[in-house]
């Protein structure tokens, strides 16, 4: 069932919504002056948030290693004032719905 949803999630990258998604996620996050976050810390966060993607699966991805993801999320969380995947992505939430 998971690995089904995973090749689903996949073959979803190529929707017009996901890609809709994705300009707004980077361009809210990039352009926040407030956040401050890099290119990279953003494509980390992208592939955790909406991919639900695991530190080896975004290294793969991303071609880093698993301790610059570890890092990456780290000054994400720091940037972003949370602890946890979840008050990162409450937070993520609440600034996508302030865009619509």
């Amino acid at each position: 069932m998971i690995i089904e949803n995973k090749k689903k999630e996949k073959l979803n990258e190529t929707s017009s919504d996901y890609k809709i998604k994705k300009i707004i996620f980077f361009g809210l996050l990039l352009t926040n002056e407030k956040f401050n976050l890099t290119i990279r810390e953003t494509q980390v966060l992208f592939e955790k948030y909406y991919r639900n993607s695991n530190g080896n699966e975004i290294a793969q991805k991303l071609n880093i290693s698993q301790q610059t993801v570890k890092t990456h999320i780290k000054n994400v969380y720091s940037k972003l004032g949370v602890n946890s995947l979840k008050e990162c992505r409450d937070l993520l939430k609440e600034l996508l719905e302030k865009k619509d």
